[in-house]
């Protein structure tokens, strides 16, 4: 019998790049990618019995096109986000439905496109469709959709993501700066510290180097050129959608619903509303609202609000 890459690598994906030469190799069964953060799901995966640490399964990331499995999930859509807007909730509501993968910001995916940017800088990009074969895989067997929650800082490699699904529709989720910044002060993201994602990254301008000094203000610089890159991308594609945070993420899954052409029944609203009501990273904990003081703007602020506010004028013309 002639064993053919899908049936070898059934359920297994690549999850972690190794000196832009190696991908290391997990096999996740038919666990579902319900976790808010595909890392969680990786931290869980370890525990199946092929994932012994008596063992390693590794390749070299050039083989990745040829073991590429057919006949696996294509994106419905991609959501792009500029961070504590929803996002996570988002994706959680996507995934209420047993037959929809939802992956939310995959590390393997973010290693792959800012591997230019990092070592030998080796552009491994190209690689991207092939290892989202192995992500979309139908591994229960009734699967119907797949979505995509990126990194927030994947809004400057979107002409990348474009490129590979020029049809599908893309989420350009965001939300006031002030909200952002404040829910960044309890714990700091990755894009939200300098250098922990590469300078070159952020392709609109400098950002400032007085971290130390002032953190929100580094954030409202990171906000700026996110704003600016939403709007441009809106201004230059038809399947690219503006939706803000304060629209209610019940409302927002909805919307993802009818641009991805999906059956929504009442049943799906109303286990939207059931799942709102719960923190999206603690799901066992409710929800607790951010209040910043809206009647003080900081200086740092006020280019970013005036972003904020010209993306508000493109989403609900006045």
């Amino acid at each position: 019998m002639h064993i053919t890459p899908d049936i070898a690598l059934s359920s297994w994906l690549p999850y972690k790049l190794r000196e832009q030469e190696t991908a290391h190799w997990m096999y996740t069964g038919t666990e579902p990618y319900t976790e808010p953060f595909f890392d969680e799901t990786i931290h869980k995966c370890r525990s199946l019995p092929e994932n012994s640490k008596l063992k390693r399964s590794v390749s070299s990331c050039d083989i990745l096109p040829e073991w590429s499995l057919p006949n696996t999930l294509q994106p419905s859509a991609i959501i792009f986000h500029v961070s504590r807007c929803g996002s996570t909730l988002l994706s959680q509501l996507l995934g209420i439905d047993k037959r929809h993968v939802v992956l939310s910001e995959v590390p393997f995916f973010d290693e792959l496109l800012r591997a230019k940017y990092a070592g030998t800088g080796k552009d491994l990009s190209a690689l991207l469709p092939h290892a989202i074969s192995f992500y979309g895989q139908k591994r229960v067997g009734n699967e119907t959709r797949l979505f995509i929650k990126s990194d927030s800082w994947h809004l400057f490699f979107y002409e990348q993501w474009r490129a590979l699904y020029p049809g599908i529709p893309f989420i350009l989720l965001y939300r006031r700066p002030d909200e952002v910044i404040f829910s960044q002060e309890k714990k700091r993201g990755m894009h939200a510290v300098p250098g922990v994602i590469e300078k070159e990254v952020f392709t609109l301008g400098n950002l400032p180097e007085d971290f130390h000094l002032n953190p929100n203000g580094y954030m409202a610089a990171v906000l700026e050129q996110y704003y600016t890159k939403m709007k441009q991308i809106h201004l230059s594609d038809s399947n690219a959608y503006l939706i803000n945070y304060n629209e209610g993420l019940a409302t927002v899954a909805e919307k993802v619903y009818t641009l991805t052409h999906t059956s929504l029944q009442q049943a799906d609203r109303q286990a939207f509303q059931e799942r709102c009501v719960y923190d999206a990273k603690e799901p066992e904990k409710n929800f607790q609202g951010l209040a910043p003081d809206e009647s003080k703007i900081a200086p740092y602020m006020e280019k970013a609000f005036q972003l904020y506010q010209a993306l508000e004028l493109l989403r609900v013309p006045q």
